[in-house]
């Protein structure tokens, strides 16, 4: 049979050219039924049929011995189909990509970087998982990986934040500052029925214990509450509890009726309502302490006679005067 060419792209420029040849003089001496060549003087591709491996490849149309497209179930180099309703594509007789009807692999278990429009998927070092952002990974810039051993990262750039979002709204933001949440009455929840809360409700902030004792520990040496960055308005140690400011200290009552402080010079213990009643719960005593000149006074009271300038006491319905 004769080779008979057939011009396909008249209106293309030489030195490209376009042939069907029909026959079986095939350059590299394999049996083949229909051949077309498109080339130029540089260059030339074939599509043929390959009857000893029987299949159809495009590739170099002089030899054909290093196809670029080789149609078969399972070629060294080339795109086949390995079984029902799967396509694939091998490489050096590698699985390199293939298609199912529910799956893309793209040569799976591989140290390699792969790009998908404006994502980078693969692996920065070996036995990872990454996906990062194309323009960031340049800088060494992920947003996650996967660790072989099991571990995971979550990433952004310096300057940037991981936000956590629910129906596209920001209920949690990591910073390189810490951990913000930023609405009101959400904040930070644990225990199995959230038991304790910490959040701001728009107007306090609230530490919220639900379920047993509120117990505050420290490896330190204190704690200590300070208000406005004055300084310690009170501590905590082993030692006792502890205020370091004159004129304040421990307040009682409605009225703060009960107030025990030292004002700089003095110690002080105040009371402005009813009497001040000293008791011993081990002797069952009790000693009233009346104010000034009073007109009704209990056995066992202590006051003061503005009189006689004299502290007095009364035992068993007799008054004592201290000098």
């Amino acid at each position: 049979m004769v080779d008979t060419p057939l011009s396909l792209l008249p209106d293309l420029p030489a030195p490209i050219s376009t042939d069907i040849l029909f026959g079986t003089d095939d350059p590299a001496g394999a049996p083949s039924s229909v051949k077309i060549e498109i080339g130029n003087l540089v260059t030339a591709f074939g599509l043929t049929y390959d009857a000893v491996n029987s299949r159809i490849q495009l590739a170099d149309a002089g030899t054909f011995a290093l196809p670029a497209i080789a149609l078969d179930t399972d070629p060294d180099t080339g795109a086949y189909w390995p079984a029902a309703n799967t396509w694939a594509v091998s490489v050096a007789g590698a699985l390199h990509t293939s298609f199912a009807a529910a799956s893309l692999s793209v040569l799976p278990d591989a140290d390699l970087t792969a790009t998908l429009g404006k994502a980078k998927i693969g692996n920065l070092t070996e036995d990872n998982a990454y996906f990062a952002h194309f323009d960031l990974l340049a800088s060494g810039t992920y947003a996650l990986v996967a660790l072989g051993s099991g571990s995971t990262f979550l990433n952004a750039s310096t300057g940037q934040t991981i936000q956590q979002r629910i129906n596209n709204v920001a209920i949690g933001t990591v910073s390189a500052t810490g951990i913000h949440n930023p609405a009101d009455s959400q904040g930070f929840y644990t225990g199995a029925s959230d038991d304790l809360r910490m959040y701001h409700d728009g107007t306090n902030s609230l530490v919220d214990n639900a379920t047993g004792a509120l117990v505050l520990r420290t490896a330190g040496n204190y704690v200590a509450l300070s208000i406005a960055g004055t300084g310690d308005i009170l501590a905590a140690s082993t030692s006792g509890v502890k205020n370091s400011f004159d004129s304040q200290g421990f307040y009682t009552g409605v009225g703060d009726d009960l107030r025990m402080y030292h004002d700089g010079t003095d110690s002080i213990i105040a009371n402005t309502t009813g009497l001040m009643r000293v008791t011993s719960t081990n002797s069952g005593l009790t000693i009233p302490i009346h104010p000034a000149d009073p007109a009704n006074i209990e056995d066992g009271a202590i006051w003061y006679d503005s009189a006689t300038d004299k502290l007095m006491v009364r035992a068993n319905g007799v008054s004592v005067a201290v000098h």
